[in-house]
């Protein structure tokens, strides 16, 4: 009866009719069901120590100088995080914009981005050691993921290129002995569906196992054709995720992970901009069928207790298929296609030693190649440019523990990248190289065993490379990006493990700032402003008030802008960058007790941020309310959801220069039913 319920939400009677299934839900198991049932073995909000490889080697989190935010595997799907861009809203500093096409997000650490366009972005994602270094592919789904580690501040020294701003690694759960198996079904407002399973079991104990992962979700849009009748942005998904993992002996670990994403998808939620009714008149279906896989190689080999090394082989392949009609009318006037095909092939090889019981190290060597072809066609006019770059870095780390309470951190890392950039049909052949060398030094002190302070100093690195468009016969270069970053901060627990406070300061000087300058409806080309600085704050802390009750709260103020930078259309000298939200919090409080009763309700925002370097375009700040409760026994759960619970507008009106409107999403209620064992 509750799934048949779920299943007729709509945006007239959700509400009230979700309130109602709360309230029985709550009766109902406090009731009778709650007192002999079992508890799933989730954690409060939990705060125990976790081991971390945000330094590329198993460390306590305490002890990591670095500014990051965890989200364990009971924390995704206890905050309805279904994919990389939902991790955004429970980051300080942390925005992960969509542009209105699925796949194409782009992030924001700390006020610093760059368009899908660019090819080049200042923060990287690792999923599963799978290098993403460019604005395609921060939507991939999250499914039997351990944890997603998401570290702030240039990374450069051991992630390399296009990392200065910040890295988000993904490390998917490893199978083994233990038996595994989750499947869900979830229904919500606008018809969504939305089906997942995951499964883990050994084959041969203790030496070969293996993980299964699948989705499919689909959801009606919320954008009207007012010729047609039909909504026009409908969106539809599949995902498969294949893990196999074999230990030979207690030295050998060998892991390979293979997946794939399918797009399926309608026209994106998009308008000229200043049209605020969510109907357009196309003459032209778009659509997003885009596709995305990826495959890793991992082999580990222990040595000793002291000394292991690991080898990453990673290829990563997106193929662009949509159709586009961008003037939203019956006209003839701006159609577009775009087909592409990007393939990434990388190699890592690193190796952790312990040299002493004071002295640990890491080094290693990467190696990238990159084919990137483009082909867009419209009624004005068509393109096909290609791209390559091959990358080349070798790296070293190591911290010194002087004292149970000081140690230092150092490490120094060399990149150097070829880049070609060719047009057959402009006869444009033109080459680049670009190298840079990326340092860092931290101190560390431990005033207690639960108090940790730490001070560092690095550098980023954002390479240079071609501008996606070639504009009147011509290949536009630009030259990298680098910044000097400064930091202070803690880790902090106290009242006996009950409450953790972590905490940190920054200063960051920016030199030749890389800017995207629209030129038309959708081609650009990316330049160098002169200087920038970015300087902000942010914090985290959670605290468990009882075995049951925890509340949580986050907060990133950011303050970037252009010391100097004009050209012929003005002087943007003390303008906030573009896509730099001044703030972002989430707060909330969750409760789930042994009886099986969960709840949990969150608020979320982002501060008012600029669309353009002249400050024209704005999107407002606003705040959303997203909550959960329901019922978990030993072998199912059942939930109850609301994102976005009072229906907030937060539109991006002015996107692209001022060219469109981008549609916030509405709100969604639904129910979740998840069967386990």
């Amino acid at each position: 009866i509750i799934m048949t319920l779920g299943l007729r939400f709509t945006k007239k009677a959700g509400f009230s009719m979700a309130a109602l299934i709360f309230i029985l839900v709550f009766c109902f198991a406090g009731d009778g069901l709650a007192e002999d049932a079992e508890s799933s073995n989730k954690e409060n909000l939990s705060i125990d120590d976790l081991i971390v490889t945000a330094q590329k080697q198993e460390e306590s989190l305490k002890n990591v100088p670095i500014s990051i935010t965890v989200i364990g595997s009971d924390s995704i799907e206890d905050r309805q995080i279904k994919s990389i861009k939902d991790i955004g809203a429970e980051t300080p500093n942390l925005m992960i914009f969509e542009n209105g096409v699925s796949g194409m997000i782009s992030p924001s650490f700390r006020g610093i981005t760059s368009d899908i366009e660019a090819r080049t972005i200042p923060s990287g994602m690792y999923i599963d050691g799978v290098p993403v270094l460019a604005g395609i592919g921060f939507d991939e789904p999250l499914m039997d993921i351990e944890r997603v580690e998401i570290l702030r501040g240039p990374q450069g020294t051991l992630y390399g290129k296009n990392t200065e701003a910040g890295v988000i690694n993904v490390i998917t759960k490893q199978p083994g002995n233990e038996y595994r198996f989750k499947a869900g079904m979830e229904f919500g407002e606008d018809n969504k569906r939305e089906y997942s399973f995951n499964v883990s079991a050994p084959v041969i104990e203790d030496r070969f196992s293996l993980g299964i992962s699948g989705k499919h979700y689909e959801k009606d849009g919320f954008v009207k054709n007012s010729i047609t009748g039909d909504t026009i942005d409908d969106r539809e998904n599949n995902y498969g995720k294949l893990h196999l993992r074999f230990t030979p002996n207690d030295k050998l670990d060998v892991s390979f992970i293979t997946s794939h994403l399918k797009y399926n998808d309608d026209a994106a939620p998009m308008n000229y901009a200043g049209i605020s009714r969510r109907e357009v008149s196309s003459n032209l279906d778009g659509y997003n069928k885009s596709e995305s896989s990826m495959g890793v190689l991992k082999i580990k080999y222990d040595f000793s207790a002291e000394t292991e090394i690991e080898s990453i082989s990673s290829i990563r392949k997106y193929d662009l298929k949509t159709r586009q009609d961008w003037d939203f009318s019956q006209a003839d006037g701006y159609h577009v296609d775009r087909n592409g095909e990007n393939t990434t092939m990388a190699q890592e090889l690193k190796l952790n030693s312990s040299l002493s019981e004071k002295l640990n190290c890491t080094t290693g060597i990467y190696l990238e190649k990159n084919d990137d072809d483009l082909r867009v066609k419209t009624n004005l006019y068509e393109i096909s440019t290609d791209f390559r770059n091959k990358a080349f870095g070798i790296y070293g780390h190591a911290s010194y523990r002087f004292t149970d309470s000081f140690s230092l951190i150092g490490g120094l890392r060399y990149d150097n990248e070829e880049k070609e950039i060719k047009d057959k049909d402009q006869n444009i052949n033109e080459s680049a190289s670009f190298n840079a060398l990326s340092p860092k030094l931290a101190a560390q002190y431990k005033v207690s065993p639960d108090f940790m302070t730490w001070a560092s100093v690095s550098k980023g690195y954002r390479s240079g490379g071609f501008s996606t468009f070639i504009v009147d016969g011509k290949a536009h270069p630009f030259d990298e990006e680098q910044l000097w970053s400064y930091e202070i901060g803690f880790k902090n627990t106290i009242l006996n493990n009950k409450v953790t406070i972590n905490a940190s300061i920054y200063y960051m000087d920016i030199d030749d700032m890389q800017v995207q300058e629209p030129l038309s409806q959708d081609m650009e080309i990316t330049s160098n402003a002169a200087k920038a600085t970015s300087k902000g704050v942010e914090f985290e802390i959670n605290a468990r008030l009882t075995d049951s009750i925890g509340v949580f709260t986050g907060f990133g103020y950011n303050d970037i802008s252009f010391d100097s930078f004009e050209d012929i259309n003005g002087n943007y000298e003390n303008n906030d960058i573009p896509f730099a939200p001044k703030y972002n919090f989430n707060i909330g409080t969750q409760y789930r007790n042994k009886s099986g009763i969960f709840g949990r309700l969150e608020f979320t925002g982002y501060g008012s941020m600029y669309f353009d370097k002249a400050n024209k375009y704005k999107r407002d700040a606003f705040a959303l309310v997203n909550t959960k409760a329901g019922y978990e026994a030993e072998n199912f759960d059942i939930y109850f959801y609301a994102k976005n619970l009072l229906d907030k507008e937060y539109d991006s009106n002015g996107y692209y220069n001022g060219y469109y409107t981008i549609y916030s999403p509405p709100r969604e209620i639904g129910v979740c039913l998840t069967f386990r064992y």
